[in-house]
């Protein structure tokens, strides 16, 4: 059996800006993205790093992160 383990750094503790180089990676506006879509969902009264995490999923795909 073999593991295989994928770590990023989502908040951006170890390189600048990891999140949004994805997110352009991706053909995404970051500015959008944390803005409007990101502001959107805490607003609705998503926790901020659980309404981030849940729009990368769907934006880019489970598979892709």
């Amino acid at each position: 059996m073999s593991l295989v383990a994928v770590i990023f750094d989502f908040d951006d503790t170890l390189l600048p800006d990891s999140t949004s180089a994805l997110l352009r990676e991706h053909g995404l506006d970051p500015d959008d993205f944390w803005s409007h879509r990101v502001k959107a969902l805490v607003d609705q009264g998503y926790d901020p790093p659980l309404a981030y995490l849940n729009l990368l999923l769907q934006e880019i795909g489970q598979d892709s992160l």
